[in-house]
């Protein structure tokens, strides 16, 4: 009998404009946060835009069906995508992905799939022109780990990497 791992939050994603005004000042403005949510089955991001959100998007979790980096990095730009991406990348997704406009709703089928890296690196070339990245790691391990830190920054993506602080189990100052 297999055990059933319980499920945890093991890394926030944090998606702001990559610049703020002419002068390319730093300062985050969240645009919206996601959690990434292990153990179990698939893995899911908990997407959570700031309000009013700037593009609706159904449904609020992002299933990661196959545990692999490949996998991860396709969930964070179809994520970026659907919720930061301009009328250009939606028309894009509709095209060539399984995206549909319902309403003015953003509608990602439930079992997606980015199909070429054509699409890929047409999503990062947009995407990592308009957004910076904020990571926060809670746990030692998650699926976002250093080798999909690195290739969103080869993608071109801004990205900052933060730690959860480690308790003292000793107790001592």
């Amino acid at each position: 009998m297999k055990e059933d791992m319980s499920r945890q939050t093991t890394s926030y994603l944090t998606v702001g404009p990559k610049t703020i005004a002419p002068w390319g000042d730093r300062t985050w403005r969240i645009s919206l946060t996601s959690q990434l949510v292990e153990g179990g089955s698939a893995a899911y991001w908990i997407t959570t835009p700031t309000h009013p959100a700037e593009n609706l998007v159904r449904p609020d979790q992002i299933v990661i069906e196959q545990p692999s980096k490949e996998f991860v990095l396709d969930s964070i730009l179809l994520m970026l995508a659907a919720y930061v991406g301009d009328d250009q990348i939606e028309g894009y997704l509709i095209d060539t992905e399984n995206l549909t406009l319902q309403d003015g709703v953003r509608k990602l089928a439930p079992f997606w799939d980015i199909s070429a890296s054509e699409v890929r690196a047409f999503l990062a070339r947009k995407l990592s022109e308009k957004v910076r990245l904020g990571i926060t790691l809670l746990e030692d391990v998650s699926l976002v780990n250093d080798e999909v830190i690195t290739d969103l920054r080869a993608y071109g993506f801004d990205v900052d990497v933060f730690m959860r602080l480690q308790s003292n189990a000793s107790g001592g100052a």
